[in-house]
């Protein structure tokens, strides 16, 4: 029975959570793992995606997001108030709100954050409340040796402009350094925040970044480095310089688990990551971003990781 026939089963009711997980990880089956098509490693499977959260231009959350798509909505517009420039674009509203009380974090330095790790945490704490895995079902997602709170971080992020405007504002008065930040404090300050033990990286592949993260955050599953992760990025057009038409702000948040251990847990699932690859395109000086040239071929590997 493979692992199509095994959902198929399930959502028809004929199997329970505690059978399909045991189907998909060999346990008590005397069978082994459930042979994927194409072909994983024994310790790997499917990834569940079991909470999630957004905000977008024009949509403060994801079912406003779902339902402007629905409309065809065009987000297009001049920066919000407060924003230098006139450049039109695809802009989020209300970037500079945050409690920084929630988090456990001095109403000064938050001021001086950079917005886009304001944002992500704030994002990445509503995927947690999607999933429902906060307090204790956070402290409960342990790894194989028993600690707590296993969930790893990874994110896709460029670099931002915001500490060139954020020196600006600082005064050489105070008895503290400004506060530090880049693509790194992105997931490192939501997993000390939180207490999270699993990795915490941030990686910049131009457009791909996000996509490469959760490559990454699925292999971490796999290998057994997390019971639990989180992957998501962010984006903020925050100097006029940095704006060119057609661009867009957005800010996303995903909670990743192994499918056996969602379905065990009986996690609400919104849809399954069966498998990615990473690879470079053609050779092409002049378009270091991803290119079309070499995604058939990656399209074939997917399955491999």
């Amino acid at each position: 029975m493979d692992e199509k026939e095994v959902l198929t089963r399930f959502k028809n009711g004929h199997l329970d959570r505690a059978q399909v997980a045991a189907l998909l990880t060999g346990a008590g089956t005397g069978t082994g793992p459930v042979v994927l098509t194409p072909p994983e490693p024994p310790a790997a499977g499917a990834v569940a995606v079991v909470g999630m959260a957004g905000r977008y231009p024009g949509a403060p959350d994801l079912a406003a997001f779902w339902r402007r798509a629905r409309e065809g909505y065009d987000s297009a517009s001049t920066p919000p108030p407060g924003r230098p420039g006139e450049e039109p674009g695809h802009y989020l509203e209300r970037v500079q709100d945050f409690d920084p009380e929630f988090f456990g974090i001095d109403a000064h330095d938050a001021a001086l954050m950079d917005p886009q790790e304001r944002l992500f945490l704030e994002t990445a704490w509503e995927a947690l409340e999607d999933a429902g895995c906060t307090g204790g079902r956070l402290d409960a997602l342990t790894a194989a040796d028993g600690t707590p709170r296993s969930v790893g971080v990874f994110t896709g992020a460029g670099s931002g402009d915001y500490a060139l405007l954020a020196v600006r504002t600082w005064s050489r008065e105070r008895p503290r350094p400004m506060p530090r930040g880049g693509q790194w404090s992105l997931p490192n300050r939501l997993s000390a925040l939180l207490g999270l033990t699993g990795p915490s990286q941030s990686v910049d592949t131009a457009e791909s970044s996000v996509l490469v993260a959760l490559h990454l955050a699925a292999a971490a599953l796999h290998r057994g480095e997390c019971a639990a992760a989180l992957v998501g990025g962010v984006r903020l057009l925050l100097h006029p310089s940095s704006r060119h038409p057609g661009a867009g702000e957005g800010v996303g948040a995903l909670l990743l688990k192994p499918l056996a251990r969602a379905l065990a847990d009986g996690d609400g699932i919104h849809c399954l990551v069966r498998g990615s690859a990473v690879g470079h395109t053609a050779p092409d000086p002049t378009a270091p971003g991803p290119g079309r040239g070499s995604r058939p071929a990656g399209a074939r590997t997917r399955g491999a990781s």
